[in-house]
C-alpha cells in the first residue's frame, strides 16, 4: 500500500514526550529528484549494531518513498562538497555541536544543518528512533500492523527545517499479546518483530519469556537484541517465579517447611493455586538465594531477573504463626519486601549490576507501611481490576489504581507499572484505549513510572474478536511514546490508513463510542445507538466493496459489532416494541446477526486470529479456536427468543438503573448446562440437572476478602410451579465480585464492571429468576428431571432515597 504524492514540506511533525522543532516552508534538505538519490547515508567507523540497522532501515524505506537508491558510506568516504545524510554518532555532528555523550539512550535528534540532514541519538537506541522519527513523523510511513505497513510515493522528497530532539515518555515500553510465537515461520517472527521495532516497543513481545527463550540464538527475532539495541529490558523469568525455582514436586517432601501453611497443615503449590512459600523461614531464603544465582550464573548476559510470587487468588502468603505476626505488626507486603529484600542484599557482593524485578500483585498489592524496597529491585505495581473499572468516567477509571501508585512510587527506587488492557467480562463495546490514555498520562505526571507494560491477550474468548485489536496495539505504542498525543488525529490516522475509504465511517463510529463512555456498561448500546452503528458499518462497506482487502478488514471489524447486538438484542428488542413497533419487524434477528458473524468468521484471513485458529490452550472457560469460539459463544448468544420483555416490576424504572442480563448469557456455563425451556420467556436457560440439595443457595462473593452474601431459597419459598423472582439482600458490588448460583458455582456471573471505586458506599438489589423442577423439589414434576434453572439475573441500581 501506497500514498501517492510529492512531499515537499511537513507542516507540522508529531512529537513525542520532550520534543522540540522548528520547521517551515523553507526546505531544510532535499533527498531526491526524479526518483535520483541526492544523498548519500554518511555512518561512522564505529557504528554500533543498533545503528547500522538504523542505516539499513533508512536506505530501505527511502528507497520506497522515491525509487532511489541511497548509499550507505563511512564517513572517512563521504564527500564534503555535497550535502548528505549524517548518521549516528558521526564527526559532522560533533563539529555542529550535537553533544551525544548528553542524550539518554532513546534520545534522538533530528537536525538539518545547510542542506545537510543530522540524524543521531544516544546508545543503543537513540539513532534507530530518530530513522523511525524521520519516516514516521516526516515522511508518513506507517507499520499498522506487522502485515500492514503504509508508505508515501514521491520522487521528488525534500524535508522541512527540522530541529528536532525528543524521548519516549516510559524508558520502558511493552505489550503482552500472548500470540503462539512457536509455530510461527521465521518470516512471521521476523514480521512481527520488525513491527515492535518500528513502533518503539523495546521489550520481549508479544510473549515475554517465551519469546525470548525460543528465539535467544537469533537476534533478527528479538525486539530487545542487539540488532535493535540491545538489553536493557531482557530479563530472565516468567511474572511468577516461586513454584519454578523452587518446584513442590523436587523439594517439598524434604523440606515442607519451606512452602505455605494453610490450616495448620503445610501445603505444596503447583504456580497457580494461590499458594506460595513461607517467607520467615531463614533456610528457605538461603536455598532461595542459592537458586537466584545459579540462575544469574546461568545468564550472564541477562542482568534483570524476575523474583515474584505465584499466580492464584489467596490473600496471605503463609498463614504460619510466625508470617501471621509479621504481616500483623505490618502488612503482607511488609513480609514480601523484607523476603526480596534479603535476596537483594545478597546477590550484591557477585552480581553488583544486577537487578531483581518483582510484581506488587495478589496479597502484595497494596503499597507497604514501613518498608522500602531496596535500590537493586524494580517494583512492577499491577493495576489490579483497572480493566474492570476504566470505562466508567475517566475520574472513576483511575481512582482505583492511582492512590497505590502514587504510595508505590515512595516506596523504591525503579517503579513500573502492568495494566490490563482487556476487559474480561460479558461482551460490552469496550473501547478501553481511551482510558489508558488517561492512565498513562497520570503515570506521566506521577514522573516516577519509567516503564509501562500493557496486558491484551487476544486468546481469551473475547478479547481475540474485539473490534479493532490492530488498532488497539498500534495506539499502545504511540501512546506510550507520549500519553499527551491527541488520541483522536491518532485513531483517524489509523482507521483511514487501515481500512482506506472505510475509514472515515468507522472513525466516526469510535468517536461516537467515546461520547457514550460516560453511559458504560448499561445504556451505552440503546437502540438509536445499534441502528448507528450497523448503518457506519453498511456505509464503510460499500465503501470498499471494490477493494477486497480492505472489505474483509471491515468485515472482520463486524463481528464485534454483530456480537455486541446480540448479547443486547432483549434490551434492544424491548425498546423498539416500546416505540410502537411490531416484534415482526425488528431488525437485528438474532438469526440473521448470528449468520453474518459466524459466515466471516469461518472465511477470515486475519493473522492475528489464524493463529488461534487451530491452537487453544485452556479449555472449555476461554483460549478458544475461531471453530469453538463460534460454536460455544457465537450462537450461544443466539440462542432463545429475541423478546423477552423485563418483569412488569422492572418496566417502569429509568433504563440507567436497570441491567438485565439472561440466564443463558452468563459468563462462566457449558454449552450441556443450557436447555430449552418453554416456560422461561426467553424460551431457553441455563441449568444445573441434578437434584441439589435445598436450600437452594445463591450470592455474590468478593474474592479479595473471602467472603459472601448469601440467600437461600428454602421449601416453603417455592409457591408453585414455573419460574419466580427472588430478591438477594440489597449489597455493594465488590470490584471483583461474582454472583453465583448452586452450591457448585458452575453457573455465575462476575460483575466487577458495577463497582464504582469513587462511591464505595453504592448498593444494588439483584433479582434472580429460577425454577425448580424434577420429584426432588417441591412442587416438581413427577416425570420431569431434577433441575434447577435460572433464565435471568437482573441488578437496579436503588434511587438516592434507597427505593
Amino acid at each position: 500500500m501506497a500514498r501517492n504524492g510529492l512531499i515537499e514540506v511537513v507542516a507540522g511533525i508529531l512529537l513525542l514526550a520532550g520534543a522540540t522543532a522548528r520547521t517551515s516552508a523553507e526546505v531544510g534538505a532535499a533527498l531526491a529528484r526524479d526518483g535520483k538519490a541526492l544523498m548519500s547515508i554518511v555512518i561512522h567507523a564505529d557504528a554500533i549494531p543498533a545503528e547500522r540497522t538504523a542505516a539499513d532501515e533508512l536506505q530501505t524505506y527511502l528507497a520506497k518513498v522515491t525509487g532511489a537508491e541511497f548509499a550507505v558510506i563511512d564517513e572517512s568516504r563521504a564527500a564534503t562538497d555535497s550535502p548528505n545524510i549524517y548518521l549516528g554518532q558521526t564527526g559532522f555532528a560533533a563539529d555542529h555541536k550535537i553533544d551525544v555523550a548528553a542524550l539518554g539512550e532513546e534520545e534522538s535528534v533530528l537536525r538539518t544543518v545547510d542542506g545537510n540532514l543530522v540524524i543521531t541519538g544516544g546508545r543503543p537506541r537513540g539513532t534507530l528512533y530518530a530513522v523511525y522519527g524521520l519516516l514516521e513523523d516526516v515522511l508518513g510511513c506507517r507499520w499498522y500492523a506487522p502485515w500492514c505497513e503504509v508508505v508515501p510515493s514521491a520522487e521528488d522528497c525534500r524535508v522541512p527545517v527540522l530541529d528536532v530532539r525528543q524521548a519516549p515518555a516510559f524508558a520502558m515500553r511493552d505489550l503482552y499479546a500472548r500470540l503462539p510465537c512457536r509455530k510461527w515461520e521465521d518470516t512471521q517472527k521476523k514480521q512481527w518483530t520488525l513491527y515492535c521495532v518500528r513502533n518503539r516497543w523495546n521489550g520481549l513481545s508479544p510473549t515475554r519469556n517465551t519469546w525470548w527463550r525460543h528465539n535467544r540464538g537469533q537476534r533478527e527475532f528479538v525486539p530487545g537484541g542487539d540488532i535493535y539495541g540491545g538489553g536493557a529490558y531482557l530479563y530472565r523469568g516468567a511474572p511468577h517465579t516461586f513454584a519454578a525455582d523452587l518446584p513442590a514436586a523436587k523439594y517439598f517432601e524434604q523440606h515442607p517447611a519451606w512452602y505455605s501453611e494453610r490450616r495448620g497443615v503445610r501445603v505444596p503449590s503447583n504456580g497457580r493455586d494461590g499458594n506460595h512459600l513461607c517467607l520467615t523461614n531463614k533456610e528457605l531464603r538461603r536455598a532461595y538465594l542459592a537458586k537466584l544465582k545459579e540462575r544469574m550464573r546461568a545468564a550472564p548476559d541477562i542482568h534483570v531477573f524476575m523474583v515474584a510470587m505465584n499466580d492464584g487468588g489467596n490473600r496471605t502468603v503463609c498463614d504460619c504463626a510466625t508470617c501471621a505476626e509479621f504481616a500483623k505488626q505490618t502488612s503482607w507486603t511488609d513480609l514480601y519486601l523484607d523476603f526480596l529484600n534479603e535476596l537483594a542484599v545478597g546477590i550484591l557482593s557477585e552480581f553488583p549490576d544486577n537487578r531483581l524485578r518483582t510484581i506488587a500483585y495478589s496479597f502484595a498489592a497494596k503499597p507497604p507501611v514501613q518498608t522500602r524496597a531496596a535500590d537493586n529491585i524494580i517494583i512492577v505495581a499491577c493495576l489490579l481490576n483497572s480493566q474492570r473499572i476504566r470505562l466508567e468516567k475517566v475520574e472513576n477509571g483511575i481512582a482505583y489504581s492511582n492512590p497505590r501508585l502514587a504510595e508505590w512510587a515512595k516506596a523504591c527506587r525503579k517503579l513500573e507499572v502492568w495494566d490490563y488492557a482487556e476487559v474480561r467480562a460479558r461482551p460490552f463495546l469496550a473501547p478501553i484505549y481511551f482510558r489508558i490514555q488517561e492512565q498513562l498520562r497520570y503515570c506521566k505526571r506521577l514522573g516516577a513510572v519509567t516503564g509501562v507494560f500493557e496486558e491484551d491477550e487476544i486468546d481469551f474468548s473475547l478479547d481475540m474478536v474485539q473490534e479493532f485489536y490492530a488498532m488497539r496495539l498500534w495506539l499502545y505504542a504511540k501512546l506510550m511514546q507520549d500519553p499527551d498525543q491527541d488520541i483522536l488525529t491518532l485513531i483517524r490516522d489509523f482507521m483511514e490508513g487501515y481500512y482506506g475509504d472505510a475509514g472515515k465511517h468507522l472513525f466516526e463510529y469510535v468517536r461516537l463510542q467515546r461520547e457514550r463512555l460516560h453511559l458504560w456498561p448499561s445504556r451505552m448500546v440503546d437502540y438509536a445507538f445499534a441502528e448507528t452503528m450497523h448503518a457506519l458499518y453498511d456505509q464503510a462497506e460499500a465503501a470498499v466493496r471494490a477493494q477486497p482487502e480492505y472489505l474483509e478488514r471491515v468485515k472482520d471489524a463486524r463481528i464485534w459489532a454483530d456480537i455486541i447486538t446480540l448479547s443486547a438484542r432483549t434490551s434492544l428488542s424491548e425498546e423498539f416494541v416500546r416505540r410502537g413497533n411490531r416484534i415482526e419487524k425488528f431488525p437485528f434477528k438474532s438469526s440473521a446477526v448470528r449468520d453474518r458473524a459466524t459466515a466471516q468468521l469461518q472465511v477470515t484471513r486475519n493473522p492475528f486470529w489464524q493463529a488461534r485458529a487451530t491452537s487453544a490452550k485452556h479449555k472449555p472457560r476461554f483460549h478458544y479456536t475461531l471453530a469453538e469460539l463460534t460454536e460455544t459463544y457465537v450462537n450461544r448468544l443466539a440462542l432463545g427468543n429475541d423478546y423477552a420483555p423485563l418483569p412488569a416490576q422492572f418496566r417502569q424504572l429509568p433504563p440507567d438503573r436497570v441491567f438485565d442480563i439472561p440466564g443463558y448469557q452468563l459468563d462462566r456455563i457449558q454449552v450441556p448446562e443450557l436447555v430449552d425451556d418453554p416456560d422461561s420467556v426467553f424460551g431457553i436457560a441455563s441449568a444445573r440437572m441434578t437434584a441439589e440439595e435445598m436450600p437452594v443457595t445463591m450470592g455474590v462473593y468478593d474474592p479479595d476478602a473471602g467472603t459472601s452474601v448469601g440467600f437461600q431459597v428454602f421449601r416453603d419459598a417455592v409457591p408453585g410451579k414455573g419460574y419466580y423472582t427472588y430478591k438477594l439482600p440489597r449489597t455493594k458490588i465488590p470490584v471483583r465480585g461474582r454472583f453465583w448460583f448452586t452450591r457448585s458455582w458452575q453457573i455465575s456471573q462476575e460483575l466487577g464492571q458495577f463497582h464504582d471505586p469513587t462511591n464505595m458506599s453504592q448498593e444494588w438489589d439483584l433479582y434472580v429468576s429460577i425454577k425448580l423442577d424434577g420429584p426432588a423439589y417441591p412442587h416438581g414434576s413427577a416425570n420431569a428431571p431434577n433441575g434447577v434453572y435460572i433464565d435471568r439475573l437482573i441488578l437496579v441500581k436503588p434511587q438516592e432515597d434507597g427505593k
